[in-house]
Protein backbone atom coordinates (compact mmCIF):
# COMPACT_ATOMS: atom_id res chain seq x y z
CA UNK A 1 0.00 0.00 0.00
CA UNK A 2 2.89 2.37 0.71
CA UNK A 3 4.40 1.88 -2.76
CA UNK A 4 1.09 2.22 -4.65
CA UNK A 5 0.31 5.44 -2.78
CA UNK A 6 3.64 6.95 -3.81
CA UNK A 7 3.10 5.86 -7.42
CA UNK A 8 -0.34 7.48 -7.55
CA UNK A 9 1.03 10.80 -6.33
CA UNK A 10 3.95 10.80 -8.77
CA UNK A 11 1.92 9.81 -11.82
CA UNK A 12 -0.92 12.16 -10.98
CA UNK A 13 1.43 15.12 -10.65
CA UNK A 14 3.22 14.29 -13.91
CA UNK A 15 0.13 13.95 -16.08
CA UNK A 16 -1.62 17.08 -14.86
CA UNK A 17 -1.90 19.79 -17.52
CA UNK A 18 -0.28 23.06 -16.56
CA UNK A 19 -1.57 26.47 -17.68
CA UNK A 20 1.07 29.20 -17.65
CA UNK A 21 -0.42 32.05 -15.66
CA UNK A 22 2.47 34.52 -15.57
CA UNK A 23 3.23 35.19 -19.24
CA UNK A 24 0.05 36.95 -20.44
CA UNK A 25 1.72 40.37 -20.62
CA UNK A 26 5.32 39.25 -20.97
CA UNK A 27 7.30 40.49 -24.01
CA UNK A 28 8.43 36.92 -24.79
CA UNK A 29 4.94 35.43 -24.46
CA UNK A 30 4.64 34.33 -28.12
CA UNK A 31 8.00 32.53 -28.09
CA UNK A 32 7.18 30.76 -24.83
CA UNK A 33 3.78 29.69 -26.15
CA UNK A 34 5.35 28.34 -29.34
CA UNK A 35 7.65 26.06 -27.34
CA UNK A 36 4.75 25.01 -25.11
CA UNK A 37 2.62 24.12 -28.14
CA UNK A 38 5.40 21.83 -29.39
CA UNK A 39 5.80 20.08 -26.06
CA UNK A 40 9.32 21.42 -25.59
CA UNK A 41 8.58 23.26 -22.33
CA UNK A 42 5.80 22.78 -19.78
CA UNK A 43 6.42 25.21 -16.92
CA UNK A 44 6.17 24.59 -13.19
CA UNK A 45 3.54 22.56 -11.39
CA UNK A 46 2.05 25.71 -9.84
CA UNK A 47 0.98 26.92 -13.28
CA UNK A 48 3.81 29.42 -13.81
CA UNK A 49 6.74 29.62 -16.21
CA UNK A 50 8.81 32.16 -14.23
CA UNK A 51 10.12 33.86 -17.41
CA UNK A 52 12.35 36.31 -15.52
CA UNK A 53 14.17 33.70 -13.44
CA UNK A 54 17.72 32.74 -14.51
CA UNK A 55 17.98 29.49 -16.43
CA UNK A 56 20.77 27.06 -15.58
CA UNK A 57 22.88 24.97 -17.95
CA UNK A 58 20.87 21.80 -17.41
CA UNK A 59 17.52 23.47 -18.07
CA UNK A 60 18.68 25.30 -21.18
CA UNK A 61 20.38 22.26 -22.66
CA UNK A 62 17.26 20.14 -22.17
CA UNK A 63 15.08 22.71 -23.96
CA UNK A 64 17.63 23.08 -26.76
CA UNK A 65 18.03 19.34 -27.31
CA UNK A 66 14.26 18.80 -27.42
CA UNK A 67 13.89 21.73 -29.84
CA UNK A 68 16.58 20.42 -32.20
CA UNK A 69 16.30 16.63 -31.94
CA UNK A 70 12.88 15.98 -30.44
CA UNK A 71 12.25 12.42 -29.29
CA UNK A 72 15.71 11.24 -30.39
CA UNK A 73 17.28 12.63 -27.22
CA UNK A 74 15.63 9.83 -25.23
CA UNK A 75 17.43 7.15 -27.28
CA UNK A 76 20.80 7.73 -25.61
CA UNK A 77 21.44 5.62 -22.53
CA UNK A 78 24.85 7.00 -21.53
CA UNK A 79 24.66 8.93 -18.27
CA UNK A 80 28.27 8.94 -17.03
CA UNK A 81 29.94 11.36 -19.42
CA UNK A 82 31.04 14.05 -16.92
CA UNK A 83 32.96 13.71 -13.67
CA UNK A 84 30.22 15.35 -11.61
CA UNK A 85 27.53 12.91 -12.82
CA UNK A 86 26.79 10.54 -9.94
CA UNK A 87 25.35 7.04 -10.05
CA UNK A 88 22.03 8.55 -8.98
CA UNK A 89 20.94 9.63 -12.46
CA UNK A 90 19.44 13.11 -12.77
CA UNK A 91 16.85 14.08 -15.38
CA UNK A 92 19.28 16.05 -17.54
CA UNK A 93 22.11 13.48 -17.75
CA UNK A 94 20.91 11.90 -21.06
CA UNK A 95 20.55 15.32 -22.72
CA UNK A 96 24.01 16.40 -21.59
CA UNK A 97 25.65 13.16 -22.72
CA UNK A 98 23.95 13.33 -26.11
CA UNK A 99 25.13 16.92 -26.50
CA UNK A 100 28.68 15.93 -25.57
CA UNK A 101 28.71 13.09 -28.11
CA UNK A 102 27.59 15.54 -30.82
CA UNK A 103 30.19 18.17 -29.87
CA UNK A 104 27.57 20.67 -28.70
CA UNK A 105 29.03 20.95 -25.19
CA UNK A 106 32.48 20.13 -23.85
CA UNK A 107 32.17 20.84 -20.16
CA UNK A 108 34.72 22.57 -17.98
CA UNK A 109 38.48 21.87 -18.01
CA UNK A 110 38.12 19.75 -14.86
CA UNK A 111 35.74 17.39 -16.68
CA UNK A 112 32.55 18.59 -14.97
CA UNK A 113 29.28 19.82 -16.50
CA UNK A 114 27.94 21.92 -13.58
CA UNK A 115 24.32 21.73 -14.60
CA UNK A 116 23.18 23.95 -11.71
CA UNK A 117 25.29 26.91 -12.90
CA UNK A 118 23.50 29.69 -14.76
CA UNK A 119 24.08 29.94 -18.51
CA UNK A 120 25.01 33.29 -20.01
CA UNK A 121 24.08 34.70 -23.41
CA UNK A 122 27.15 33.64 -25.38
CA UNK A 123 27.22 30.14 -23.86
CA UNK A 124 23.60 29.65 -24.90
CA UNK A 125 24.34 31.01 -28.38
CA UNK A 126 27.31 28.67 -28.86
CA UNK A 127 25.29 25.61 -27.83
CA UNK A 128 22.39 26.62 -30.09
CA UNK A 129 24.48 27.40 -33.17
CA UNK A 130 26.45 24.16 -32.77
CA UNK A 131 23.31 22.08 -32.22
CA UNK A 132 21.63 23.37 -35.39
CA UNK A 133 24.96 23.35 -37.27
CA UNK A 134 24.44 26.93 -38.40
CA UNK A 135 27.27 28.25 -40.63
CA UNK A 136 29.74 30.63 -39.01
CA UNK A 137 31.27 33.70 -40.60
CA UNK A 138 34.84 33.31 -41.85
CA UNK A 139 37.25 36.00 -40.66
CA UNK A 140 40.34 37.27 -42.46
CA UNK A 141 41.84 38.00 -39.04
CA UNK A 142 41.13 36.18 -35.82
CA UNK A 143 38.13 37.73 -34.01
CA UNK A 144 38.69 39.63 -30.78
CA UNK A 145 36.61 37.19 -28.70
CA UNK A 146 35.89 33.48 -29.04
CA UNK A 147 32.18 34.21 -29.11
CA UNK A 148 32.23 36.84 -31.90
CA UNK A 149 31.20 34.34 -34.65
CA UNK A 150 28.18 33.28 -32.60
CA UNK A 151 27.27 36.92 -31.90
CA UNK A 152 27.39 37.59 -35.65
CA UNK A 153 25.04 34.69 -36.38
CA UNK A 154 22.59 35.90 -33.75
CA UNK A 155 22.78 39.50 -35.00
CA UNK A 156 21.98 38.39 -38.56
CA UNK A 157 18.84 36.70 -37.22
CA UNK A 158 17.63 39.75 -35.29
CA UNK A 159 18.19 38.20 -31.86
CA UNK A 160 19.39 41.46 -30.31
CA UNK A 161 16.30 43.36 -31.37
CA UNK A 162 14.64 41.95 -28.24
CA UNK A 163 17.50 40.52 -26.13
CA UNK A 164 20.21 42.87 -24.76
CA UNK A 165 23.67 42.22 -26.23
CA UNK A 166 25.57 41.69 -22.99
CA UNK A 167 27.77 38.60 -23.57
CA UNK A 168 28.34 37.48 -19.96
CA UNK A 169 24.87 38.35 -18.67
CA UNK A 170 22.96 35.37 -17.19
CA UNK A 171 20.09 34.31 -19.46
CA UNK A 172 16.54 34.16 -18.13
CA UNK A 173 13.98 31.47 -18.94
CA UNK A 174 11.99 33.88 -21.10
CA UNK A 175 15.09 35.03 -22.98
CA UNK A 176 16.03 31.40 -23.63
CA UNK A 177 12.68 30.83 -25.36
CA UNK A 178 13.01 34.08 -27.32
CA UNK A 179 16.55 33.18 -28.41
CA UNK A 180 15.55 29.77 -29.77
CA UNK A 181 12.63 31.23 -31.72
CA UNK A 182 14.60 34.23 -33.03
CA UNK A 183 17.34 32.00 -34.46
CA UNK A 184 14.68 30.83 -36.91
CA UNK A 185 15.75 27.19 -37.16
CA UNK A 186 13.42 24.16 -37.57
CA UNK A 187 11.78 23.19 -34.28
CA UNK A 188 10.78 19.65 -33.41
CA UNK A 189 7.37 18.82 -31.96
CA UNK A 190 7.01 16.04 -29.41
CA UNK A 191 4.18 13.61 -29.95
CA UNK A 192 1.80 14.03 -26.97
CA UNK A 193 1.47 10.26 -26.44
CA UNK A 194 5.24 9.81 -26.59
CA UNK A 195 5.84 12.72 -24.22
CA UNK A 196 3.32 11.31 -21.74
CA UNK A 197 4.99 7.90 -21.91
CA UNK A 198 8.35 9.52 -21.15
CA UNK A 199 6.77 11.23 -18.17
CA UNK A 200 5.55 7.85 -16.94
CA UNK A 201 9.01 6.34 -17.42
CA UNK A 202 10.53 9.23 -15.49
CA UNK A 203 7.84 8.83 -12.85
CA UNK A 204 8.73 5.17 -12.38
CA UNK A 205 12.36 6.21 -12.05
CA UNK A 206 11.32 8.80 -9.45
CA UNK A 207 9.54 6.01 -7.57
CA UNK A 208 12.62 3.80 -7.64
CA UNK A 209 14.73 6.71 -6.44
CA UNK A 210 12.24 7.35 -3.64
CA UNK A 211 12.40 3.73 -2.54
CA UNK A 212 16.19 3.71 -2.76
CA UNK A 213 16.28 6.97 -0.80
CA UNK A 214 14.79 5.22 2.23
CA UNK A 215 18.04 3.29 2.57
CA UNK A 216 20.59 5.96 1.63
CA UNK A 217 22.54 8.24 4.00
CA UNK A 218 21.36 11.75 4.76
CA UNK A 219 22.07 14.29 1.98
CA UNK A 220 25.06 16.60 2.24
CA UNK A 221 24.28 20.18 1.25
CA UNK A 222 27.07 21.81 -0.73
CA UNK A 223 28.57 18.73 -2.40
CA UNK A 224 27.10 19.58 -5.82
CA UNK A 225 24.85 16.50 -5.91
CA UNK A 226 21.08 16.75 -5.84
CA UNK A 227 20.26 14.20 -3.15
CA UNK A 228 17.14 13.05 -1.35
CA UNK A 229 15.28 15.94 0.25
CA UNK A 230 17.29 18.69 -1.49
CA UNK A 231 15.55 21.19 -3.74
CA UNK A 232 18.92 22.28 -5.16
CA UNK A 233 22.66 21.87 -4.60
CA UNK A 234 25.00 24.21 -6.46
CA UNK A 235 28.20 22.99 -4.85
CA UNK A 236 28.39 25.55 -2.05
CA UNK A 237 26.49 26.61 1.06
CA UNK A 238 26.28 30.30 0.24
CA UNK A 239 23.12 32.36 0.21
CA UNK A 240 21.91 34.89 -2.36
CA UNK A 241 22.90 32.79 -5.38
CA UNK A 242 19.56 31.07 -5.95
CA UNK A 243 20.27 28.08 -3.71
CA UNK A 244 20.49 28.65 0.04
CA UNK A 245 22.88 27.26 2.67
CA UNK A 246 20.38 24.48 3.40
CA UNK A 247 19.85 23.62 -0.29
CA UNK A 248 16.46 25.27 -0.59
CA UNK A 249 15.66 27.23 -3.75
CA UNK A 250 15.44 30.95 -3.04
CA UNK A 251 13.83 33.25 -5.63
CA UNK A 252 16.34 35.48 -7.35
CA UNK A 253 16.12 39.23 -6.68
CA UNK A 254 15.12 41.68 -9.37
CA UNK A 255 17.45 41.35 -12.35
CA UNK A 256 20.04 44.12 -12.70
CA UNK A 257 19.22 46.39 -15.63
CA UNK A 258 21.38 46.61 -18.76
CA UNK A 259 21.62 49.58 -21.12
CA UNK A 260 22.52 49.77 -24.82
CA UNK A 261 23.41 53.06 -26.55
CA UNK A 262 23.63 53.40 -30.35
CA UNK A 263 24.87 56.72 -31.74
CA UNK A 264 23.02 57.71 -34.92
CA UNK A 265 25.02 58.73 -38.02
CA UNK A 266 24.67 62.42 -38.91
CA UNK A 267 26.33 63.97 -41.95
CA UNK A 268 28.26 67.24 -42.10
CA UNK A 269 26.03 70.29 -41.64
CA UNK A 270 26.84 73.57 -43.39
CA UNK A 271 25.26 76.38 -41.45
CA UNK A 272 25.59 80.12 -40.87
CA UNK A 273 26.52 82.02 -37.74
CA UNK A 274 23.64 82.75 -35.42
CA UNK A 275 21.67 79.63 -36.38
CA UNK A 276 19.49 78.30 -33.56
CA UNK A 277 18.44 74.86 -32.35
CA UNK A 278 21.05 72.93 -34.36
CA UNK A 279 21.18 69.13 -33.98
CA UNK A 280 24.73 68.23 -32.88
CA UNK A 281 24.52 64.58 -31.77
CA UNK A 282 21.81 61.91 -31.50
CA UNK A 283 21.61 58.40 -30.05
CA UNK A 284 19.05 55.72 -29.30
CA UNK A 285 18.94 54.05 -25.87
CA UNK A 286 17.26 50.76 -24.97
CA UNK A 287 17.09 49.05 -21.57
CA UNK A 288 17.06 45.35 -20.77
CA UNK A 289 15.75 43.36 -17.76
CA UNK A 290 14.02 46.46 -16.31
CA UNK A 291 13.48 50.16 -17.03
CA UNK A 292 16.44 52.48 -16.46
CA UNK A 293 16.84 56.21 -15.88
CA UNK A 294 19.79 57.92 -17.58
CA UNK A 295 21.34 60.17 -14.94
CA UNK A 296 24.54 61.50 -16.51
CA UNK A 297 25.98 62.12 -19.99
CA UNK A 298 29.45 63.50 -20.72
CA UNK A 299 30.52 64.82 -24.12
CA UNK A 300 33.67 66.45 -25.43
CA UNK A 301 34.76 68.40 -28.46
CA UNK A 302 35.79 66.28 -31.44
CA UNK A 303 37.06 69.12 -33.61
CA UNK A 304 37.33 72.87 -33.17
CA UNK A 305 35.98 74.47 -30.01
CA UNK A 306 32.69 74.25 -28.15
CA UNK A 307 32.93 78.03 -27.71
CA UNK A 308 31.55 78.22 -31.25
CA UNK A 309 28.21 77.15 -29.81
CA UNK A 310 25.83 78.48 -27.20
CA UNK A 311 22.88 77.27 -25.19
CA UNK A 312 23.62 73.52 -25.28
CA UNK A 313 20.45 71.54 -24.50
CA UNK A 314 19.42 67.92 -24.17
CA UNK A 315 16.14 66.55 -25.56
CA UNK A 316 14.52 63.12 -25.45
CA UNK A 317 11.54 61.33 -26.97
CA UNK A 318 8.96 61.27 -24.20
CA UNK A 319 5.92 59.86 -26.02
CA UNK A 320 7.58 57.19 -28.18
CA UNK A 321 6.93 58.78 -31.58
CA UNK A 322 10.64 58.87 -32.47
CA UNK A 323 10.99 62.64 -32.12
CA UNK A 324 13.08 64.10 -29.31
CA UNK A 325 11.02 67.12 -28.29
CA UNK A 326 11.17 67.17 -24.47
CA UNK A 327 13.85 69.49 -23.04
CA UNK A 328 15.48 67.65 -20.11
CA UNK A 329 18.60 69.69 -19.31
CA UNK A 330 21.29 72.15 -20.37
CA UNK A 331 25.05 72.42 -19.93
CA UNK A 332 27.85 74.96 -20.25
CA UNK A 333 31.19 73.99 -21.87
CA UNK A 334 34.11 73.67 -19.46
CA UNK A 335 37.61 72.99 -20.80
CA UNK A 336 36.22 71.50 -23.98
CA UNK A 337 33.82 69.20 -22.13
CA UNK A 338 30.04 69.22 -21.83
CA UNK A 339 28.41 67.42 -18.87
CA UNK A 340 24.68 66.92 -18.41
CA UNK A 341 24.20 65.84 -14.78
CA UNK A 342 21.28 65.17 -12.45
CA UNK A 343 19.22 63.82 -15.34
CA UNK A 344 16.18 61.57 -15.19
CA UNK A 345 15.65 60.31 -18.74
CA UNK A 346 13.39 57.22 -18.71
CA UNK A 347 14.54 54.36 -20.95
CA UNK A 348 12.04 51.52 -21.20
CA UNK A 349 12.84 47.81 -21.17
CA UNK A 350 12.74 46.61 -24.78
CA UNK A 351 11.90 49.97 -26.38
CA UNK A 352 14.22 52.54 -27.97
CA UNK A 353 14.32 56.13 -26.71
CA UNK A 354 15.83 58.86 -28.91
CA UNK A 355 18.09 61.41 -27.17
CA UNK A 356 19.57 64.47 -28.90
CA UNK A 357 22.00 67.29 -28.09
CA UNK A 358 21.10 70.66 -29.62
CA UNK A 359 22.85 74.00 -29.56
CA UNK A 360 22.86 77.49 -31.07
CA UNK A 361 25.71 78.76 -33.24
CA UNK A 362 27.51 81.83 -31.93
CA UNK A 363 26.82 84.98 -33.91
CA UNK A 364 29.90 86.97 -32.90
CA UNK A 365 33.50 86.44 -32.01
CA UNK A 366 35.60 83.58 -33.33
CA UNK A 367 33.34 80.89 -34.71
CA UNK A 368 35.10 77.80 -36.11
CA UNK A 369 33.94 74.46 -37.43
CA UNK A 370 33.39 72.02 -34.56
CA UNK A 371 31.91 68.64 -33.61
CA UNK A 372 30.63 66.94 -30.46
CA UNK A 373 31.27 63.35 -29.34
CA UNK A 374 30.96 61.09 -26.30
CA UNK A 375 33.81 61.68 -23.83
CA UNK A 376 35.01 58.07 -23.87
CA UNK A 377 38.16 59.07 -21.96
CA UNK A 378 35.96 59.22 -18.85
CA UNK A 379 34.99 55.76 -17.47
CA UNK A 380 31.68 57.22 -16.27
CA UNK A 381 30.69 59.20 -19.35
CA UNK A 382 27.28 57.51 -19.18
CA UNK A 383 25.53 56.59 -15.95
CA UNK A 384 22.08 55.35 -15.06
CA UNK A 385 20.01 53.84 -12.30
CA UNK A 386 17.59 50.90 -12.24
CA UNK A 387 13.97 52.03 -12.08
CA UNK A 388 12.85 49.08 -9.92
CA UNK A 389 15.59 48.48 -7.36
CA UNK A 390 17.57 51.72 -7.59
CA UNK A 391 20.87 49.96 -8.36
CA UNK A 392 23.51 52.00 -10.21
CA UNK A 393 23.95 51.17 -13.89
CA UNK A 394 27.66 51.72 -14.53
CA UNK A 395 30.56 50.09 -16.36
CA UNK A 396 30.74 50.88 -20.08
CA UNK A 397 31.87 48.71 -22.99
CA UNK A 398 32.53 51.11 -25.87
CA UNK A 399 32.70 49.71 -29.40
CA UNK A 400 33.44 46.21 -28.04
CA UNK A 401 36.37 47.41 -25.87
CA UNK A 402 36.32 45.94 -22.34
CA UNK A 403 35.03 48.27 -19.63
CA UNK A 404 37.46 49.90 -17.22
CA UNK A 405 35.44 50.97 -14.20
CA UNK A 406 34.03 47.63 -13.00
CA UNK A 407 34.32 43.94 -13.82
CA UNK A 408 30.88 43.72 -15.44
CA UNK A 409 29.75 46.21 -18.08
CA UNK A 410 26.09 47.10 -17.62
CA UNK A 411 26.25 49.66 -20.44
CA UNK A 412 27.13 48.87 -24.06
CA UNK A 413 27.84 51.82 -26.37
CA UNK A 414 28.36 51.93 -30.12
CA UNK A 415 29.64 55.28 -31.38
CA UNK A 416 29.64 56.82 -34.85
CA UNK A 417 31.62 59.51 -36.67
CA UNK A 418 30.90 62.88 -35.02
CA UNK A 419 28.81 65.34 -37.00
CA UNK A 420 30.96 68.24 -38.27
CA UNK A 421 29.27 71.62 -37.95
CA UNK A 422 30.75 73.71 -40.78
CA UNK A 423 30.10 77.35 -39.98
CA UNK A 424 29.94 79.85 -42.84
CA UNK A 425 29.70 83.61 -42.83
CA UNK A 426 26.25 85.09 -43.02
CA UNK A 427 26.29 87.71 -45.78
CA UNK A 428 24.05 90.68 -46.51
CA UNK A 429 21.69 90.89 -49.47
CA UNK A 430 21.58 94.24 -51.31
CA UNK A 431 18.90 94.99 -53.94
CA UNK A 432 19.39 97.83 -56.45
CA UNK A 433 17.30 99.13 -59.26
CA UNK A 434 18.81 100.16 -62.59
CA UNK A 435 17.72 103.12 -64.61
CA UNK A 436 15.09 101.17 -66.53
CA UNK A 437 11.57 101.86 -65.36
CA UNK A 438 9.75 98.90 -63.86
CA UNK A 439 6.09 98.22 -63.39
CA UNK A 440 4.54 98.48 -60.03
CA UNK A 441 4.38 95.13 -58.23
Amino acid sequence: MLWSGVLLIVLGGSAEAVTLQDIANHPYRESIQELVSRGIVQGYADGTFKPDMPINRAEFLKILMLAVFGEEVFDVTSTACFFDFSTQVQWYYPHACTAKDLGIVEGYPDGTFRGESTVNLVEALKMSVEAWEMPLQQYVRAPGHWYDPYIDVAASRGVFATIPLVPDFPLTRGEAAELLIRLGQPLQALDPDFAEEQLRILSRQDLEDAIQGLFTPDPVCGNGLLERGEACDDGNTENDDGCSEICIIVPQPVRHGALRIEQRPLGTLNIARGAEDVLLLAFDAIAGRQDIFLTQLKFTVGAGSLDSGRNYRLFYDRDGDGNAKTDIGNAVPQNGNLTFANLSIPVSDGFYTRVEVHGDIASSGTVDDFSLQFDISEPDYIEGVDAVDGEDVIGIETDDVTCQLVSICWITVYTDTPRLISVGTQGSLFVTKDSSPVRSR
